[in-house]
């Protein structure tokens, strides 16, 4: 989920950090030198730069963490929560969302390379004896391969209005995956699998149900063993309740601005429990 002021756009949140992303290339020597040997910019070089950032996309705050081999610096600017004044640290946590895929995908990839899982076998292989699988469109044609591109043609289910008519009034449920792909049972494809491309939630949520067949145990249990924990991310964890450590105030300017107003989270709590994003987002 993007955090951003109402009066913001996408567009202008995806310009911003692409001028971040300018200001920090320019901020040394040639590429080729600032590779291997440059050193980091001077943090208030850095701190302006992210202040402009915050100021110019109306945002509330903003981190950044540069790491390069064995260094790393990190950097907040901004605030936490706008009401209480609070001042963005270093130790604040958001959510990661959609992010959490790179994850996902990484560990079919490893499945696929120790012949475990296929590319391009059929999705029914694995979840074909699942009531909840046959109901989805294309079930029966679409691949490992285009769930992970998003070229199976499933429709998406996070913008089902019974889902956040459930999260509002229950806002700490849990969900099963059978329920997450009960929004679209029996829906229309957005177009034949493999013919297209569509951004799903809905892809990952099957793809996460694969892994669970295929390793035998939890998806979480999966991706901490393999990459949280090797990876030393002390500072990520499984987004599975409302109330998380050092999380910062969230504000929206997207459909949750409809149903929660502009702030959707407090420091350390959030309105609704992401723990539905699961493997489509989930840390």
């Amino acid at each position: 989920m993007r955090v951003f002021r109402p009066e913001s756009s996408q567009g202008l949140v995806v310009l911003c950090f692409a001028f971040l992303v300018f200001v920090l290339g320019s901020c040394n020597a040639p590429t080729s030198a600032r590779v291997t040997t440059a050193p980091f910019p001077e943090k208030e070089q850095v701190e302006a730069a992210l202040a402009d950032i915050v100021s110019t996309c109306g945002i509330a705050g903003l981190s950044l963490s540069v790491i390069r081999g064995e260094e790393r610096a990190d950097y907040a600017v901004g605030l936490a929560e706008i009401d209480s004044n609070t001042p963005m640290t270093t130790d604040h946590r958001m959510l990661l969302g959609s992010t959490g895929k790179t994850f996902v995908a990484a560990q079919a990839l490893q499945l696929v390379g120790a012949g475990q899982l296929m590319l391009d076998e059929p999705a029914m292989t694995y979840l074909g004896e699942e009531a909840w699988f046959q109901a989805l469109p294309n079930s029966s044609e679409l691949s490992v391969r285009q769930l992970m591109n998003h070229t199976s043609g499933i429709p998406e289910y996070v913008y089902a209005p019974d889902l956040w008519q459930g999260l509002q009034t229950e806002p700490d449920r849990n969900y099963t995956v059978a329920e997450r792909m009960g929004f679209i049972a029996g829906a229309e494809p957005v177009f034949p699998a493999g013919e297209g491309w569509s951004y799903a939630d809905a892809n990952y949520i099957v793809l996460g149900a694969i892994l669970e067949k295929v390793v035998g145990n939890s998806l979480y249990e999966q991706l901490e063993e393999k990459f949280v924990e090797p990876l030393g991310l002390t500072a990520t964890e499984a987004a599975v309740s409302r109330q998380m450590t050092n999380l910062t105030a969230g504000y929206t300017g997207n459909f949750f601005g409809e149903l929660y107003g502009e702030q959707v989270a407090t420091l350390g709590e959030y309105a609704f429990s992401p723990q539905f994003e699961w493997a489509g987002g989930g840390w």
